[in-house]
């Protein structure tokens, strides 16, 4: 267990090649952890498919006031496609998360680690100035509860630590095959 915290820990630099493999293993313990929230998300949308698709067609009837029926009537159409498609998208998310998380463990490397605390950062980013600028009850829906967006704050801080201690590991292992 002490040997896991160390390997999590993005400041701690690996000293050996089995602490590098470890350390870049923790890109796929983030995966996973993500993609669990992702399958809670899942299971949230699809569980609230109606309340979603009569915001999201009310909110389409607000935009396309006062343009043509037809444009309407069009609009109308895509947004029950798109709410049909939002879980089925999101399950997909989540099935590619695992399958890099299982690639990541298999044969750790670098790419897979940048990519995700880019991509984690960004979303963290897009959440926290989504709450400062609309507050946290504004953003909750029935398909995101307030619980749910907090638990996605911390699933991702903790992601980007563990992608970062990831690259570190990634890197480190890199050093130690060139050696070889």
């Amino acid at each position: 267990m002490s040997s896991w915290i160390k390997a999590l820990n993005p400041l701690d630099a690996p000293t050996t090649e089995p602490d590098a493999k470890q350390k870049a293993r923790a890109s796929a313990v983030a995966l996973v952890i993500s993609a669990v929230h992702g399958a809670i998300g899942v299971a949230l949308l699809a569980a609230n498919m109606e309340t979603m698709r009569t915001a999201m067609v009310e909110a389409a009837a607000a935009q396309s006031a006062g343009q043509p029926a037809e444009s309407a009537a069009m609009m109308q159409s895509m947004v029950g496609g798109a709410v049909d498609a939002m879980p089925w998208i999101a399950g997909t998310i989540v099935v590619i998360q695992l399958g890099l998380a299982f690639w990541q463990w298999a044969k750790p490397n670098i790419v897979i680690p940048i990519i995700f605390l880019l991509l984690t950062i960004y979303g963290l980013l897009t959440s926290v100035l989504g709450i400062a600028t609309n507050g946290l009850g504004a953003s909750e829906t029935a398909a995101s509860p307030v619980w749910n967006l907090v638990l996605g704050l911390v699933v991702m801080v903790l992601a980007a630590l563990f992608h970062a201690s990831g690259i570190r590991g990634a890197a480190a292992l890199g050093k130690y095959k060139v050696r070889d």
